[in-house]
């Protein structure tokens, strides 16, 4: 009998009356009647398989193609009849569908547009239509849902969006992933496909406290939110609370951009250093970094103006910052030497001097004077890292003797900024010249110790040099056929007599070689 979809079977019944057993004529024989039963069954079975998931494709993605293998073939493929199987694998291209060997055709979507990669899943249950030409996959077309839609799967979960307008070179395919390798599953990943090469564009929406995802709406500096790329044309305003408006601009990429973010009250520049040319506020400027003035400029000036006053300035220049008077002038200056200059009292050092002899001349108490003046009783000078400078009058070397809190004594040369001795509280000895004086004399030590030991010979042998016969220079006299080598050994030989007496009639020669480490193997020679 043939399949339900053959023209023999009809919807009225009295229109079955076929001969049997493709029907069921009046006045069948008894013994028709089971092939008729048998030929009812298969059909029924076979239309029963092919609607529901009862078989698994095969195939590949090296074609895209999916194998359909029933126990019985169809006749042919037949316009609108309904096939479902699992799929053995997800396609990545357009795909196709050859059932028991009828021939393959086009698996289309539901809205007749080819399948570009994805749309079919490995494990999933297809289902398919023949439309008298193609196949159409009807898991993938318009679909209008009155409840919730929910995609769960062991890997990324994937929901995805495609306009099949052209061109095929644009992004046009739309994907939302829910990943556990994208921020640890904490973050959305949206990701547009180009259909003409397959290449893809991605970018992430980074959840923050409370499960809150940062946009250009409630964006948080402090968790540095990812907005690399975007374009406002408007106002970046946020409203975390009824009042006060905050808001925030990213300004550059570069070391992981910056950010001007506004709190409501205060602008903030957050990260590392920030460069402003041409800052004019009427408002304070605050900063929980440093802030630097003049950077790769000869000299550097912050000028500071009021409205009764003039103005005054804060001003850097060859190695010496002050403060510039309305003048211009100098009020106050101090330099890298760590001299201090003020307008008032001059150098502030000979200032201090020169007060403190006038003082003491009044006083007949004991002192100190810098010229002439013996001391019978100890120096005590009380003070965190106490010192004592040595000047020449003639100009020559400046030193110092200065005792630290670490408990080290040293000598310093301020005009080089060295410090040619320290002695520390142990006894241990550092120059400028050795460096750790210990350690100094135990690598000299060593380095002596080590090439004392490498003019030594450890290691002697006597490499072979040669074999001679005892008729080498017979009555010649006495010599050496190798030279600065020793006969290490002989063999006898048969003098060729009847007394059949031996002779010694070969002696080998071997070298004496020595072993140095700096040397390596050194042969002797004649004296």
């Amino acid at each position: 009998m043939a399949d339900l979809s053959n023209s023999s079977w009809s919807e009225t019944d009295s229109n079955n009356s076929q001969p049997s057993p493709d029907g069921f004529p009046s006045g069948i024989l008894p013994s028709q009647v089971g092939g008729v039963i048998r030929a009812m069954r298969g059909a029924v079975k076979r239309s029963y398989d092919r609607s529901n998931a009862m078989i698994v494709s095969t195939g590949s993605t090296a074609d895209n193609t999916y194998i359909l293998t029933y126990e019985q073939p169809p006749t042919g493929y037949t316009k609108g009849e309904v096939y479902r199987f699992f799929a053995n694998f997800t396609n990545t291209a357009a795909a196709l569908i050859n059932i028991n060997g009828l021939g393959p055709k086009n698996l289309m979507r539901a809205d007749g547009a080819a399948l570009s990669g994805g749309e079919l899943v490995a494990g999933q249950v297809v289902t398919v239509i023949y439309d008298g030409t193609n196949f159409l996959h009807q898991s993938t077309g318009t679909r209008n849902f009155k409840d919730s839609v929910s995609i769960q799967v062991a890997g990324d979960a994937i929901l995805q969006i495609e306009s099949t307008a052209s061109p095929a070179n644009s992004f046009r395919m739309k994907q939302i992933y829910s990943s556990p390798n994208v921020g640890g599953g904490n973050d959305w990943l949206f990701r547009q496909r180009r259909p003409s090469d397959g290449a893809t564009e991605d970018f992430t929406l980074k959840s923050g406290t409370g499960g809150t995802i940062w946009t250009t709406g409630n964006f948080n500096p402090a968790l540095k939110a990812d907005l690399t790329g975007a374009t406002f044309t408007g106002d970046i305003t946020t409203y975390r609370a009824a009042a006060p408006t905050t808001g925030v601009i990213v300004l550059g990429s570069n070391n992981g951009g910056r950010y001007l973010y506004f709190d409501g009250t205060n602008y903030s520049l957050p990260g590392a250093v920030t460069y402003v040319a041409g800052l004019n506020s009427s408002a304070n400027i605050s900063t929980n970094g440093s802030v630097i003035v003049g950077a790769g400029q000869a000299s550097s000036l912050i000028s500071m103006t009021d409205t009764d006053e003039g103005t005054r300035s804060v001003h850097n220049n060859s190695g010496t910052i002050g403060f510039l008077g309305s003048g211009g002038d100098w009020i106050t200056r101090a330099y890298d030497t760590g001299a201090i200059w003020s307008k008032q009292m001059g150098d502030l050092s000979t200032y201090i001097v020169n007060t403190a002899n006038t003082a003491a001349s009044n006083y007949a108490a004991p002192r100190v004077v810098r010229t002439g003046d013996t001391m019978t009783g100890e120096l005590t000078l009380s003070y965190p890292g106490p010192g004592i400078n040595l000047t020449p009058t003639d100009g020559g070397y400046r030193y110092r003797l200065h005792s630290s809190p670490n408990g080290n004594f040293y000598i310093y040369r301020p005009d080089q900024n060295a410090y040619p001795l320290i002695i520390g509280p142990g006894g241990e000895i550092t120059t400028g010249q050795f460096g750790d004086l210990n350690n100094r004399i135990e690598a000299r030590g060593q380095a002596w110790g080590q090439w004392a030991v490498n003019q030594c010979a450890t290691s002697m042998r006597l490499p072979y040099a040669g074999d001679l016969y005892n008729s080498w220079n017979l009555n010649g006299g006495m010599a050496e056929p190798y030279g600065g080598s020793m006969m290490s050994s002989r063999a006898t030989i048969a003098d060729g007599t009847a007394n059949g007496a031996w002779i010694p009639g070969i002696f080998r020669w071997r070298y004496v070689q020595f072993y140095t480490p700096n040397a390596g193997w050194v042969t002797a020679y004649y004296a």
